[in-house]
């Protein structure tokens, strides 16, 4: 009988390529490769109101005068402006930050904010 060394199986393989796109990418990242330069503007067009805010040089959205640790945090806070509280107890709404906000590039094309974290990802 033979023996599969563990390296070489599809499990293997799965688990480790898993573990290194699940890598939490954070905003300071962006920045200490250079994708991004702070102050970095932001801005989403959400049910007919628009918002803006940037990205800081530590990596933290500012928008209204407070910093907000993260994408999803800053987006949460304006879905619950425009749509309320959630039930669940949470002063903001639960939101994929990278896909909600907005940037403009070099070109004047807007573009979700995850483009720029998968140029991250790709290295």
């Amino acid at each position: 009988m033979e023996t599969v060394n563990q390296r070489d199986s599809a499990e293997y393989f799965w688990s480790e390529k898993r573990n290194m796109s699940d890598k939490r990418i954070k905003l300071a990242d962006l920045i200490e490769a250079g994708i991004i330069e702070a102050p970095f503007p932001i801005h989403v067009n959400f049910k007919s109101r628009y918002f803006s805010a940037e990205i800081d040089s530590e990596g933290f959205v500012l928008m209204d005068g407070k910093h907000h640790s993260s994408l999803s945090i800053a987006g949460g806070i304006v879905r619950a402006t425009v749509s309320g509280k959630p039930k669940d107890g949470l002063p903001y709404r639960r939101v994929n930050g990278w896909m909600f906000w907005r940037y403009t590039d070099a070109d004047g094309q807007t573009r979700q904010i995850d483009a720029l974290r998968k140029k991250y990802k790709a290295g």
